[in-house]
C-alpha cells in the first residue's frame, strides 16, 4: 500500500506453491510498475546457477530451479541489491544460538537446539539454510539413541525459527509493505512489530471502494488510475492515515500487543464509517476516493497536527463509554434484550470474535449485551467470554447482572424474593485449605468505587424493591443445599447472597484494568430451587441497571 513496493524475486519464485495468490498478484503489479523486483543476480542464468548450488540437496522442494523448461518469471527491470537471504538467516541463527559443540554437555533443551544449529554450520557450507538441510543431523541423532519424539520436536522448533527469519527478511526487503490478503498469512504475525502494514486496517478503510466493483472492474480501474499522478496522492494519504491511527492507538494502548491494537483500530474505523455510509456512491474517479478519505479522516479525528487528532480522539473516548452487559442464562438473555428495547434503546445484532452481541450505539454511551454460560470456568463461561469481549471491543465498564440466591438466614425478614443485591465486595468462596477443617482463603475484591456510588445514588429513588449493598459470594457450585448454605454463611457473616459468575468478572476486570460491578436479583434462597421467579426478578434487576446507566452513569 506504500507508493513503492519492493519484492524480493527469489521470495516470489520460492513461495509460489505456498502462497500462489500473492505471487500471482505480485506479478500483475510488476507488470503495472507498481512493484519493483529486487535480486542479487543480474540475469536469469546467474540466478538459476546460484540456486542450484544452494539447493542441490533439496531438489524436491525447489524443482523449478532444476527443470530446464523452468519458465521462471523474471521482470525486465529489476533492482540489484547486495543482500542474501541465506546470509541473513545465518546471521539470525548465530544471534539466537550459542555455540555448543558436544552433545554430552547439553543440560537443557535449549543447549540441545544450540548443538543442532552448531552442527549445521559445520556442514553444507554456503548452502541454503532450509529445514531439509538439517535432516542429516536429525538422522544422526536418532541413530545415536536420542528419542525420536525429542528429535521431531527440535525439527519443528527450528523449522518455525527458519520460517520466521525468512519472512523477516522479506519484510525488511519490502519495507513491511507486504500484501496480506492471502492464505497462511499467520506466518507474518508478530514479525511486522511496528504494524506499518496491516491488511485488516487497510481493508476496513477500502471496503466501500472494493464493494463498488467486481474484481475485473477494479483491476481495470487500477490500470487506468496508476498513470494518473493523483493516484500517488491517494496512496500517500491512505498510508499516512493508517500510520497516524497506529501511532495514536499505540500510545493510548501501550500495554496491548499489535493484534489487539489492530482489532481496536478496525472496530473504531467501522464504527465511524457507519456515519458516512449513506453518502457512498460508486467510486468512478480518483476525486471520489480522495473525498471519501477526507471525510473518513474527519470522522476518525485524524488532523494534520498529530496532537490535535489525539486530543480529539481521547476526549470523545472519555465522553462516550463502552459498557459491557453480560448475562449467564437464556431467561436472563431474553429479559435484558426485552427491557433494553422497552427502555427505548435500539439494538442491532453483530457477531464480533466468538460471540454474538446485541449493540446500542448512543451519543453518550454504547451498550454491548452478550450471553455467557453459567459459572466462571469452562469454554464459554464468564472468564473466556469477557476476555473475548475485551479483546475484540474496547470496553470501558462491565456491569454483570442477572439472578442470584439470597442470604438463607435472613429470608423473609431482612430479604425477600425480588430484592436486588449490589456488590461492595465479591468473595471467591471456592479457594481454601482442606485440612481437618476447611479454611477459606479466597480473595475479597472491592467493586469500582465510582460505579458503586452511582448505583447507591440510583437506589435512593428506586421504589420497586429493596436494594442491598454488601459482600456477594461467588463460586462454581449451583447451590441447592441447606447444610452448605449455613456453613457458607458462617464463614462470612456479612454475606448478602451468592452466585456463580463473579469470580470470572473480577479476574478479567482486574487483569485488563476495567471498571466493574455485580448487580443480581434474589430469585431463590439456595434451597428447593425453581424457575418460577427467575424471569420477573431478572426484568426488575435489568430495569434498575438501565435506569442507573441512563440517569446516573453518564
Amino acid at each position: 500500500m506504500s507508493p513503492i513496493i519492493y519484492a524480493e524475486l527469489t521470495f516470489e519464485i520460492e513461495s509460489k506453491d505456498d502462497i500462489p495468490h500473492t505471487v500471482g498478484y505480485l506479478k500483475k503489479l510488476n507488470e503495472l510498475d507498481i512493484v519493483t523486483a529486487i535480486s542479487c543476480n543480474n540475469s536469469l542464468e546467474e540466478l538459476i546457477v546460484s540456486r542450484r548450488n544452494l539447493y542441490k540437496f533439496d531438489e524436491e522442494r525447489y524443482p523449478f530451479y532444476f527443470n530446464d523448461d523452468n519458465g521462471l518469471f523474471f521482470p525486465e527491470s529489476i533492482l540489484i541489491i547486495d543482500s542474501s537471504t541465506t546470509a541473513f538467516i545465518e546471521d539470525g541463527l548465530r544471534k539466537n544460538h550459542i555455540c555448543q559443540e558436544r552433545l554430552e554437555h547439553c543440560e537443557t533443551y535449549m543447549d540441545f537446539l544450540n548443538y543442532i544449529v552448531t552442527q549445521r554450520f559445520g556442514i553444507l557450507d554456503k548452502q541454503a539454510l532450509t529445514i531439509r538441510s538439517f535432516d542429516m543431523i536429525f538422522e544422526n541423532l536418532q541413530n545415536g539413541g536420542v528419542d525420536s519424539i525429542i528429535v521431531a520436536s527440535a525439527r519443528n522448533i527450528i523449522g518455525r525459527e527458519l520460517s520466521q527469519l525468512h519472512n523477516r527478511k522479506y519484510l525488511e526487503s519490502t519495507f513491511s509493505s507486504i500484501i496480506k490478503n492471502i492464505p497462511y498469512i499467520y506466518r507474518y504475525d508478530g514479525i511486522d512489530n511496528e504494524s506499518i502494514y496491516d491488511y485488516q486496517i487497510y481493508c476496513s478503510i477500502l471496503e466501500p471502494i472494493f464493494s463498488s466493483y467486481t474484481r475485473n472492474e477494479l483491476e481495470e480501474k487500477l490500470i487506468c488510475w496508476k498513470n494518473d499522478e493523483r493516484f500517488n496522492v491517494v496512496i500517500n494519504r491512505l498510508y499516512s492515515l493508517v500510520i497516524n491511527l497506529q501511532c495514536i492507538f499505540k500510545k493510548k494502548f501501550s500495554l496491548s500487543n499489535s493484534q489487539v491494537r489492530s482489532k481496536r483500530i478496525v472496530n473504531y474505523i467501522n464504527e465511524r464509517k457507519k456515519n458516512i455510509r449513506h453518502f457512498y456512491g460508486v467510486f468512478s474517479t480518483i476525486e471520489d476516493i480522495l473525498w471519501y478519505l477526507y471525510m473518513l479522516e474527519k470522522k476518525l479525528h485524524i488532523s494534520e497536527r498529530m496532537e490535535e487528532g489525539m486530543n480529539n480522539l481521547f476526549t470523545e473516548k472519555e465522553i462516550s463509554k463502552k459498557i459491557l452487559l453480560p448475562v449467564a442464562n437464556m431467561n436472563e438473555f431474553r429479559s435484558i434484550i426485552n427491557i433494553a428495547e422497552k427502555s427505548g434503546l435500539s439494538l442491532h445484532r453483530q457477531v464480533i470474535g466468538n460471540n454474538t452481541f446485541y449493540i446500542h450505539i448512543g451519543k453518550d454511551f454504547s451498550l454491548y449485551i452478550v450471553k455467557c454460560e453459567a459459572g466462571s470456568l469452562g469454554s464459554a463461561a464468564s472468564i473466556l467470554t469477557l476476555t473475548d469481549a475485551i479483546t475484540n471491543i474496547d470496553i470501558d465498564t462491565i456491569i454483570f447482572s442477572g439472578i442470584a440466591f439470597g442470604n438463607y438466614t435472613k429470608r423473609n425478614e431482612k430479604q425477600h424474593i425480588g430484592d436486588i443485591l449490589v456488590s461492595k465486595q465479591l468473595w471467591n468462596y471456592e479457594s481454601g485449605k482442606v485440612d481437618d477443617n476447611y479454611i477459606p482463603r479466597g480473595d475479597k475484591c472491592s467493586t469500582t468505587p465510582w460505579l458503586l456510588d452511582r448505583f447507591q445514588n440510583s437506589a435512593l429513588k428506586w421504589e420497586e424493591s429493596e436494594i442491598h449493598f454488601g459482600v456477594i459470594a461467588s463460586g462454581e457450585k449451583l447451590v441447592n443445599s441447606e447444610e452448605f448454605l449455613i456453613k457458607l454463611m458462617s464463614q462470612e457473616p456479612e454475606l448478602i447472597g451468592g452466585e456463580m459468575e463473579g469470580v470470572g468478572l473480577v479476574s478479567v476486570a482486574e487483569r485488563y484494568r476495567k471498571d466493574w460491578i455485580l448487580i443480581k436479583g434474589i430469585s431463590d434462597w439456595g434451597v428447593g430451587k425453581t424457575d418460577t421467579d427467575q424471569i420477573d426478578v431478572a426484568k426488575k434487576t435489568f430495569s434498575y441497571v438501565f435506569r442507573t446507566i441512563r440517569e446516573y452513569l453518564i
